[in-house]
């Protein structure tokens, strides 16, 4: 499983050394979501996400990539690093939603 990891989560979530992993910010200096959207359709990578407009495009849409959507609140990075892979590493939904 390969995920995008987008521009709106840290740059610490590039210490996942256990997973494959794209960083939209490494691919191109700007890409709409509209493009994020197809190219993790069309390559069947999982988005990660701090962006709540995939969550309204995702519920909207009967092809979508698999999305995990954090709400981090006053949760950290290694919080959320921690669920990512304990929880969504073995997960088989399509849209994950992790709210701190």
């Amino acid at each position: 499983m390969t995920y995008l990891i987008d521009v709106n989560l840290p740059v610490r979530f590039s210490h996942i050394k256990t997973i494959n992993c794209l960083f939209v910010k490494d691919l191109t200096d700007e890409m709409p979501d509209s493009e994020i959207w197809e190219m993790a359709t069309a390559n069947e990578y999982t988005i990660l996400t701090r962006d709540k407009d995939f969550y309204y495009r995702a519920v909207q849409s009967t092809l979508l990539p698999k999305i995990v959507l954090f709400r981090l609140g006053i949760a950290g990075v290694k919080n959320c690093l921690s669920i990512l892979k304990t929880i969504f590493l073995s997960s088989k939904s399509t849209l994950c939603f992790i709210k701190f």
